[in-house]
């Protein structure tokens, strides 16, 4: 399945541990988060980062990911 994204230059994929979710962060300030059960367009894309993205990732236990971004920010998001 192709994966419309939009984005530039992709720095980090992570994919959950269940297999149905993929994160993507960009270094055009991006982080976009796929429901694959929902198909190939993006389910949210977060510009909360001043600078590019440089790695997004799932918590393995709790609802829980976290992005860092070369703005010296880590954000942490609850879904």
């Amino acid at each position: 399945m192709n994966m419309i994204s939009g984005a530039h230059w992709i720095s980090s994929i992570d994919i959950h541990q269940g297999g149905d979710n993929l994160l993507i962060g960009t270094l055009d300030q991006r982080v976009i988060w796929y429901d694959l059960d929902l198909g190939k367009i993006p389910y949210r894309t977060f510009r909360y980062h001043d600078a590019g993205v440089r790695q997004v990732k799932y918590h393995p236990k709790y609802p829980l990911f976290a992005t860092c971004s070369d703005d010296g920010f880590v954000i942490n998001f609850a879904y």
